[in-house]
């Protein structure tokens, strides 16, 4: 189920604006997004890789062993601050609430 829910977004949302390859600029196909998200999905549930999923994967290794291009919301000031600021309201949020967890969606916040 993971393999298929990764596959899933990467192709509607991570790969979304991806129409040329880098090296060779070849237009990329819907079927070009789906190997590759599938090729993603299969090499982020690798176990004997990864030794676990419930830890965290940093960004260095998402760029460098898996291949993805990441941008370091730390390189734009203004947005990490603003994200940053947000976090931290939402864990207040839940912390004086006694919440486990809070998701925010479309339609509640």
């Amino acid at each position: 189920m993971s393999i298929d829910l990764l596959k899933k977004w990467l192709t509607q949302y991570k790969f979304k604006n991806w129409t040329k390859t880098e090296t060779n600029q070849t237009n990329v196909t819907e079927k070009i997004k789906e190997e590759r998200a599938r090729s993603i999905a299969a090499l982020l549930n690798n176990t004997e890789k990864w030794r676990s999923h419930g830890r965290g994967i940093d960004v260095v290794t998402l760029r460098d062993t898996v291949g993805l291009k990441i941008d370091n919301l730390e390189e734009d000031v203004d947005l990490y601050q603003a994200i940053r600021g947000y976090f931290e309201l939402l864990r207040d949020y839940v912390y004086k609430n006694n919440s486990i967890s809070f998701v925010h969606t479309k339609e509640y916040f």
